[in-house]
């Protein structure tokens, strides 16, 4: 067991800061961190600035406090490369309370960016321009098991979302009493668990979440989902939240640009200032779609509860508008 505490770096114009810059070590077990303060440039965090994906687990900070003026910016880590997406995610049981971390692209909560298994964000301030999460900022395929709470999550140009910016699959998480924000009105893509997707999300629970927006392609669940990769949404379960933005806004999903939709469950209040909202998306982009398999959208099974829908045009309990015929 290794404890930092009560540490100050003060580099703004360095890259690599943190308590450790970069890191070559196979194993890292039970580190605890408490009143850590980073400043730096691009990739910058409480722990780890930059490293490979090791079997690094158990890792809790408290009290962090990160700034950095460019990109890959964490609470516990920076960057976090991967060379084999397809193997388990290793490093994991991470978490991150009471702290604050702003950046410029790719900022988390705990992650700037890297994959996920196990990582809780909870009580902390995320603040960025693209790919910002209030856990990850941008996390690729295989993540589980990612939580938040009392998160405030803000960003000013593209891929909001509270748990991750952009995500390509995650499996099993949850995020309560949070809220998100795009605070421009050029800001696109903010959705209550991920900006932008692709590929999986499933077994994710969203409760008394607020989404903000001044601009477009905004959701509860999913701002806007990938046009170049298949995104499915399955089993998740939206409750007592708020959307809020201008056009494309969905209480699940601002966007449906390919993929499959189905047995959700939204029961969120939604209000647009323009056009093409809906219970379950604003729109549906399905004008180059067909029948094969990974060129189509379906959706189906999904259920809206006490939702309340209010916009300008283009309004629908379940969807505001689609190019054609599903």
């Amino acid at each position: 067991n290794i404890s930092f505490e009560d540490i100050t770096l003060d580099s703004p114009n360095k890259n690599y800061v943190g308590c450790v810059s970069k890191n070559e070590s196979n194993n890292i077990n039970n580190i605890s961190l408490n009143n850590i303060s980073c400043n730096g440039n691009t990739n910058v965090a409480g722990f780890i600035a930059s490293m490979g994906e090791k079997n690094c687990t158990d890792i809790k900070g408290d009290n962090i406090h990160i700034t950095g003026k460019g990109d890959y910016v964490g609470g516990i880590f920076g960057s976090i490369s991967c060379s084999n997406y397809s193997s388990a995610t290793i490093t994991k049981n991470i978490s991150v309370e009471n702290s604050e971390i702003k950046g410029r692209n790719y900022v988390g909560g705990v992650y700037g960016y890297g994959r996920v298994n196990n990582a809780t964000s909870n009580n902390n301030i995320v603040s960025g321009v693209n790919y910002v999460g209030g856990v990850s900022g941008n996390s690729y395929v295989n993540s589980y098991n990612v939580y938040a709470s009392d998160v405030q999550v803000t960003g000013s140009g593209s891929n909001i979302g509270g748990l991750v910016g952009y995500k390509n699959s995650l499996r099993y998480g949850r995020i309560v009493d949070s809220i998100v924000e795009g605070t421009t009105y050029n800001t696109t893509n903010v959705g209550g668990v991920a900006g932008g997707s692709a590929q999986t999300f499933e077994y994710i629970e969203v409760n008394n979440v607020k989404v903000l927006n001044k601009g477009n392609y905004v959701g509860g669940f999913i701002g806007r989902t990938d046009a170049g990769n298949t995104s499915n949404v399955i089993y998740n379960y939206i409750q007592d939240s708020y959307v809020e933005g201008n056009n494309y806004i969905g209480g699940l999903i601002g966007c449906v640009q390919t993929g499959n939709v189905y047995y959700n469950y939204s029961d969120t209040e939604i209000k647009a200032t323009g056009e093409n909202i809906g219970g379950i998306t604003g729109y549906i982009k399905n004008e180059n779609t067909t029948t094969i398999s990974d060129n189509r959208i379906e959706i189906h099974n999904n259920y809206v509860i006490g939702s309340k829908i209010k916009g300008i045009r283009n309004i629908g309990g379940l969807i505001g508008r689609t190019d054609k015929e599903l």
